[in-house]
């Protein structure tokens, strides 16, 4: 892992996941809007979090006049696993992202 300020991390990302505890969701959405207003390019600020109606509508406010897209998502279920003993876990996230969407098999 390399430690890059937050301004060259955002700026190399045209997806932003954010995947925090809830009561720091909009907090988090806050110092990310910030920093995406200086940043030409559009990108997608995506709330993947398990906050409230009214706080998803308060995070999507902060980027309304913005090139930065808001999408409100969430996480469902548990990680993918491995039923293979030994399996190199690192192929098995490998084999799930390049999957299509619409496959049926959510293990390894």
């Amino acid at each position: 892992m390399i430690n890059v300020p937050l301004k060259t991390l955002l700026s190399k990302s045209n997806w932003i996941l954010s995947i925090v505890p809830p009561g720091e969701a909009f907090a988090f959405a806050q110092k990310l809007r910030t920093v995406l207003a200086g940043l030409a390019l559009p990108r997608a600020f995506v709330d993947c979090n398990a906050v409230n109606p009214e706080t998803v509508r308060r995070i999507g406010v902060l980027f309304r006049e913005t090139p930065v897209g808001f999408i409100d998502a969430g996480i469902d279920g548990t990680p993918p696993f491995t039923h293979v003993p030994n399996q190199d876990q690192n192929k098995c996230w490998k084999s799930l992202l390049r999957r299509p969407i619409t496959d049926s098999k959510y293990h390894c």
